[in-house]
């Protein structure tokens, strides 16, 4: 039990006075809420369950300039590709440039200098805008949120190599975000919720990128994403009714997320045993 407040009597003796004269007061104890580290503030925020302004321009701005470059890029390339051929009409006025401005690509392509930059710049200034928002995040939960350097510098990397294959291959980002968290002795409920809040980002950015580099069979997504909006909802569900139902039994939400990790794992392999053969 914490210890409660109490107080402090001072008596002083002066000549006149033959009896002491006391002074009451109150003295914290040791353990007391109202003390606090030197250097720390009292009511320090925290980034939990916290979304500011700042955090939404930051995330809409890096995953438009993320898009809006790779976008580019795909066209350039394309277009630089089908210079002097029939088809360089169609690839260097593509509906997604059309803000550029009619034969501006082609004229851009054409100049080796130009056309050199672009693709360089289109290249490494999404990288410079990730890499400056990953600094500044690590640095607010280093100084602000006890982070320790390296385990702040463990769950970036995991979350590179996430969306880098979630660009190359296709593969949902929970299929490794949330193994992970429940590898890092993150509660298993919050580590559901956390992956599906974070696959927003990959699965948006990988499929504004494909939808506009014209790599999108649009009947199926229609088909498969009713479906999986269906099964997002009921698998939500089941993890509530899970909380709620057994809560001490926190197994049973690893459990089912290693069964989905393994069946995953299990098709991804057969799939590319069949490709291979």
């Amino acid at each position: 039990p914490a210890a409660e407040a109490g107080s402090l009597a001072k008596c002083t003796f002066t000549k006149d006075s033959p009896s002491p004269t006391c002074a009451s007061e109150s003295v914290l104890p040791h353990n007391s809420s109202q003390q606090h580290d030197a250097g720390t503030p009292p009511n320090s925020p925290k980034l939990r369950n916290r979304l500011t302004l700042r955090d939404v321009v930051l995330a809409v701005g890096t995953e438009f300039c993320v898009v809006t470059c790779s976008v580019v890029h795909f066209h350039a390339q394309s277009c630089q590709k089908a210079l002097g051929t029939s088809g360089v009409e169609a690839a260097c006025n593509h509906p997604a440039l059309s803000y550029f401005g009619q034969g501006t690509l082609q004229a851009w392509m054409e100049h080796q200098t130009i056309a050199s930059l672009l693709l360089r710049f289109t290249m490494l200034f999404p990288a410079c805008a990730c890499s400056l928002v990953l600094t500044f995040y690590t640095s607010t939960l280093v100084k602000h949120e006890g982070w320790r350097l390296g385990e702040a510098m463990c769950y970036h990397s995991m979350a590179i190599l996430t969306g880098a294959l979630a660009g190359l291959v296709g593969i949902g980002g929970g299929l490794v975000f949330a193994p992970f968290f429940l590898g890092m002795a993150v509660e298993p409920s919050v580590a559901v919720a956390t992956s599906s809040t974070c696959v927003i980002f990959t699965s948006s950015s990988t499929t504004l990128q494909y939808l506009l580099t014209d790599r999108i069979i649009m009947s199926l997504t229609v088909v498969y994403g009713i479906v999986n909006l269906l099964a997002s909802y009921s698998g939500t569900r089941l993890v509530h009714h899970l909380q709620d139902s057994f809560m001490a039994r926190r197994s049973y939400i690893s459990l089912i997320v290693g069964a989905g990790v393994l069946i995953s794992a299990v098709l991804s392999i057969s799939k590319l045993i069949r490709s291979v053969g």
